[in-house]
Parts: structure tokens; sequence; C-alpha cells
């Protein structure tokens, strides 16, 4: 069942209605069922035999038995059992059976809201046109044991929805779908202890284009997101529209939690801030974010005193990339910040699109603590910042993380603007793996190409050392397809200390600078351990173990080696 209500303003009518009462302005009916109103000095004046109600500062106020709602405020506004059985000349029009709206301002959005409370029917989808600027008081959407879906759409341009007070302007329940439609913008407060919208278990969320989410501040330390809310069970799905401006502790536009899902299949999430983690969104554990088109960028997690991650998307959960752009978001802190586009502890999938001109310390692309998968896409044009032991232009792996890399381009990042900075392409973390490993890498496919570096690994960094326990640790690099071609630092590849670089298949060509490949050993400053650097080529078996068939401490131009065999 659909139905449209049409809401409109008051405040240009009803002066004409005060100056001139010619005839009647209230319902007109049979006698004894509404008001007969004739010209006077309070503006209308109702016959006493006419069963009314009438004071000095109504047009026309009705008794209960007539059906009606008459209010200064709204000309007269007939409930749906009145049947709008409304004559001509009483300024009436009428929607469907939600009730008359006179000269077509009458009611408001939170009275239509509280009508459908009371009246949706299970199944019902409702459409409220609203042609005026709205202020509502936080309003929870939820009708018990029915499906609702309501819809609001802004008429004759962009209508706002302003929230007064603290909370969440629409908390969307179990039940209950939220369709914001074309031309509506929900606003919020600089000092709120909540998201702009709360999707609840069970309730759903639907972002149409020309819609936005915009201006709210969530300063509250144990919630997230400010703009969205997607709790436990709930949904979102946004096929267009702008959240933009907000700002949380985590998840400035859009927090994800735990058994929340959110589907982004286009608009754009932008210009949000955070304070930790998650620019734009931020995903919880258990939670999933699936990205199919759309745009997410100028987002920043920023803070000089904690560290912070995901400028862009910080994830802890599920992160499907299909397609779309995470662009320009930034990790600003003095301290440890990573995953300028994304930081993902969890798991990341990327199917295709662009994450380009981010920056960060580390993985001013990407940056993953979990496992990273690279299925197609590009990651391009990324930048680290100036600190010091920068690294991972395009992706950086952290010391418990993985990256398995079967196609799609890394290239044109830098990880230059300091002397110590690494991995212009790819870095790898050493120092939080406890089991004697650091960040694994494996290439099975794809291009590495037109990346930079100050320090080493122009295309990719293997380091190794010692972790926060003082033992030994590796970075680990395994190539077995794709090609690493045209970077530009000391080497292509750079193994340093305890690396390991193990290649079966695939092409290291001629860098733009330096060797393709330099593999060299250094001792612990702490512990005064040497340690050598391990670099060969040879096969996997099908329990991904090594055997080596031959050396690779060279400097030559070109290395190519198909099924672990070394052609150049």
């Amino acid at each position: 069942m659909k139905k449209t209500m049409f809401l409109a303003g008051i405040v240009m009518i009803l002066g004409l209605i005060l100056a001139s009462c010619e005839g009647p302005v209230g319902p007109q009916g049979d006698p004894g069922t509404g008001c007969t109103c004739e010209p006077g000095a309070g503006g209308c004046i109702c016959e006493a035999d006419a069963g009314c109600d009438c004071e000095a500062s109504d047009l026309c106020g009705c008794e209960a038995d007539a059906s009606c709602d008459c209010e200064a405020a709204d000309l007269c506004s007939c409930e749906a059992d009145a049947g709008c059985n409304c004559a001509p000349d009483a300024n009436c029009t009428c929607e469907f059976v939600i009730g008359c709206n006179c000269d077509g301002n009458v009611t408001t959005l939170a009275a239509e809201l509280a009508r459908l409370q009371a009246e949706a029917v299970d199944g019902g989808e409702y459409t409220i046109e609203i042609n005026v600027n709205e202020r509502l008081a936080p309003r929870t959407l939820s009708f018990g044991d029915r499906t609702v879906n309501i819809i609001l759409e802004g008429k004759g341009g962009m209508r706002s929805i302003s929230l007064v007070g603290l909370g969440s302007l629409f908390s969307v329940g179990s039940g209950a779908t939220l369709i914001l439609g074309e031309g509506i913008t929900l606003l919020g407060i600089h000092a709120n202890d909540s998201p702009l919208v709360s999707v609840l278990s069970g309730g759903t969320l639907v972002m149409e284009g020309g819609s936005r989410i915009v201006g709210n501040i969530n300063s509250n330390d144990d919630g997230g997101g400010g703009g969205v809310f997607v709790d436990d069970g709930g949904e979102f799905i946004m096929r267009g529209g702008e959240i933009s401006l907000n700002t949380a502790i985590h998840g400035g536009g859009v927090f994800v939690s735990e058994e929340g899902e959110f589907t982004m299949d286009d608009g754009a999430i932008s210009r949000n801030t955070v304070s930790a983690r998650g620019g734009g969104i931020f995903v919880d554990q258990g939670g999933t974010f699936t990205m199919n088109d759309g745009e997410i960028s100028y987002n920043n997690a920023a803070n000089d005193f904690s560290e912070v991650g995901g400028g862009g998307v910080k994830s802890h959960g599920t992160f499907i990339m299909n397609d779309g752009a995470i662009l320009r978001n930034r990790t600003i802190s003095s301290l440890w910040n990573d995953g300028g586009g994304v930081s993902s502890e969890g798991i990341f999938i990327m199917h295709g699109g662009v994450i380009s001109y981010n920056t960060s310390r580390a993985g001013a692309g990407v940056s993953t603590g979990g496992v990273f998968t690279m299925n197609d896409g590009a990651i391009s044009h990324n930048s680290t910042t100036d600190q010091m032991w920068a690294r991972g232009g395009g992706v950086d792996i952290g010391g418990h993380g993985t990256f398995y890399m079967y196609g799609g381009e890394i290239s044109y990042n830098s990880s230059t603007a300091s002397s110590t900075a690494s991995g212009g392409g790819v870095g790898i973390d050493i120092h939080m793996g406890d089991d004697g490993k650091g960040g694994v890498f494996n290439m099975r496919g794809g291009l590495i190409s037109g990346n930079t570096a100050s320090s080493g690994g122009g295309g990719v960094n293997v380091p190794g050392g010692t972790n926060r326990l003082m033992e030994s640790t590796r970075g680990v690099f395994t190539m077995r397809g794709g090609e690493i071609s045209g970077n530009s630092s000391i080497s292509g590849i750079e193994v340093d200390s305890s690396g390991i670089f193990h290649i079966s298949d695939g092409i290291i060509n001629a860098q733009q600078q330096g060797a393709s490949l330099v593999a060299r050993g250094f001792g612990n400053w702490v512990t005064g351990e040497q340690f050598e650097a391990i670099a060969q080529y040879g096969t996997f078996d099908d329990d991904d173990v090594f055997s080596p068939a031959g050396d690779l401490y060279t400097t030559d131009s070109t290395i190519e080696v198909e099924g672990g065999v070394r052609i150049q």
C-alpha cells in the first residue's frame, strides 16, 4: 500500500486568513459535526450551536467528536476517519486517507510521523513530501510487529530537517525502513552526544541521490558515528547522496557495529573528521562494509596526542571493495598514524576501484594488520608523510598482516618525504611480530611500477631485525608471478637484515634508478647479533614449502624466473 502526504508551510498564508475571514475557513459539514465561522474581531467566530470550542487565538477549534484538530498553527487538519469530506470552499485538499490539508499548508513532519505511528498498516509504504524546512526533536521510527517504509522527499528544492535537542534525529527501529529521497537534508548540531541517524537492529536506512546527512558532531567517548551509526543487525544502503562535515571519535561519517551491514552503491562520504580512527567509515569487528561504487574523499583522522588510523576507512571487520574511489584522505598525528586511505585489521578484499592521493606515515594508500587480498584495481599516487621511518607509499603490511596480490596495479606511490622512508610501493613492518615473523607479502600477479622511496625498496622493502621482545623477526616476501619494474630508489626490491625474499615466477625489471634487487645483512645494535638477508629463487610445493635452486645476491638490471628456474 502506497500513500502520499504533502507537508507545506503556513507562514505566508496565515497572515492572509487573519486579515480577511470571508466565509468558512474550517471543515464544513452537516450541522453538529463541524464549525461555521463568520468574520469577527478575533479572526473567526464560531456559532455556539455548532458545537465548537473557539478562542481568539484559534481560527477554528473543533470538538473531538467532529474528528478535527484545528489550531492557529495549522489551518485545518482532519483525522483519517473524517473521510476528507471537505467542501471546495473550505480551502482543503485531500491527500488519500492520511487527512485533509487546508490550502496545502497544514501539518508538520512531527505530526505526520505521529499519525503514521498509529495508523500505518503492515507492508505499507508512505511518501511524505516536504516543501519547507522542518525542525524535529529526536524521533524513533518503530511500528511494533508491522513492516513500514517511510520515504521523505523534498518538494521545490532542497529541504532541511534540523535536529532540535540532543540525540539521534532518527532512530530506525526493527521493521522500519527510512528512505531519504531527493531534496532532503538531515542537519545535525555541533554539540551532540549521538550520531545523526541510528539504524537499530532490524531497521534499514536507504539514501537516494540528492539526499544529505551533514553537520553533526558526536562527542560521546563511548559511541561512534558522526553521521550514521549502524547497530548490530541494522542495515544501511547508500544508493547516492552525501554524508559530510560530521565529527566523532570513531567513524566520522559512518560507524558500522558488530553484525551491522553497510552497502555503498553510489554517493559521497567526504570531509568528515575523527580524533581516533575511521575519518570516513569505521567498521567494527564482525561488521561488513561493501563498496560497489561512490567516493570516500577528503576525510581526516587527526590527533596530535594519540595514535590515529584510517583517514578514509578503518576496518576491524570485513571490507569488500568492488569499485569506487577512495581519494585524498589523511591521517595526521605526531605519533603513529597509518592507512591514509584504508587501515584494515580484519579482512579487506579489493576487486576493483581506485585508492589514490591519500597520505599517512605508514601505508598511505592501504595499511593492513589483517589479511588484504588484491584481485584488481589500482593503488596509486599515495605518499607518506615527512616523519621518520615512514614506509609503504602504496601498501604497508603490519607485523601481523598478510597481503596477497593476484592482480591490479600499485603504481606511482612515494615514500620520500623523509630520508629514512622506505617501501615506495610496498613496505613491511617487523616490530609487532612476536612469533618471529613480521608482515608477509605474497605476490602472484599484478604490477608494481613507478614507485619511489628514499632509503630503499622503491618497489618493495623487506626488512628484518628484532621485535619488541628483542627477538629476531623477519619480513617475508614471496613472488610467484607478476612484475616489478620502473621503480626508483637504491633498489627496486630491498631485502634488509634478516628479511626473506623467495621467487618462483615473475619479472623484476630494470628500475628507473638503482638496482633491481639488493640483499644485504646488518648487525643488531642492541644484541650485536649479525643477520643475513635471504634472497633465493626456486619452487614451492603444494604446502607452500620453498625449495631453493639458487641465490639472488645480485644487482643485475633484470631478473626473470619461470617455474623456479632463473631465465635472466
